[in-house]
């Protein structure tokens, strides 16, 4: 049985569905570990403008900073970072975590979020879409969800095709970010996933990366 804080936010690392999610033949999302830190680092030399969407790949900036990201997300309820792994190689990341008042707003109850990064050469093929998919359909069986969001700025275009892909729509609500300065909009479903026969569509290629 999942365990929940007193004030309601999952303990994410101990639900056994969320150990390993598989994405599609060959492509899984497993917990981040340390000796990820080689492919990350140089995902994100090949596309420094990472860092200045992604707020976890700000703070990736050696291995050790790998590294603490890796102990920070071991050590927090209603958080996972999971790498996503094609073929056995490390290619992006994607974060879940549950609200819990982001930007200083109050929390949302039983709302998940989603952050990502992709390598250059890994984007066109729908990857971090069928992720996404994957990933709310299993928080969606395991958990009580009234919604899932993501934070993304007006003029990151291929991440919003993303998110729209997967059902994310944009809202009025807009916050600046408080470590890094940048203005988000807050994006969301409210209804429950699609099933996994909806993931296969085309997707545009480009830059995927979304906050947090």
């Amino acid at each position: 049985m999942t365990k929940f804080s007193p004030s309601g936010v999952a303990d994410l690392l101990a639900v056994p569905e969320l150990q390993q999610v598989e994405v599609r033949p060959g492509v899984a999302l497993r917990h981040l570990r340390q000796d990820d830190a080689p492919a990350l680092l140089t995902i994100l030399q090949e596309d420094p403008s990472i860092r200045q969407r992604v707020g976890v790949a700000a703070a990736m900036n050696s291995p050790a900073g790998v590294a603490d990201v890796v102990r920070h997300y071991s050590q927090e309820l209603g958080l996972i970072r999971f790498a996503l792994v094609e073929q056995g190689v490390c290619c992006g990341l994607v974060s879940v975590w549950a609200d819990t008042g982001y930007f200083g707003e109050p929390a949302m109850p039983q709302t998940y979020g989603f952050g990502f990064f992709l390598a250059p050469h890994a984007r066109g093929r729908g990857l971090i879409s069928d992720s996404l998919l994957a990933v709310m359909e299993v928080v969606a069986a395991a958990l009580p969800v009234q919604r899932f969001i993501a934070y993304c700025e007006d003029d990151n275009l291929p991440s919003q095709a993303v998110l729209h892909r997967v059902g994310l729509l944009p809202t009025e609500r807009t916050y600046s970010e408080p470590n890094h300065g940048w203005t988000e909009r807050l994006y969301q479903r409210r209804s429950v996933p699609p099933t996994g026969r909806a993931r296969r569509a085309a997707h545009p290629s480009g830059r995927q990366s979304a906050s947090t």
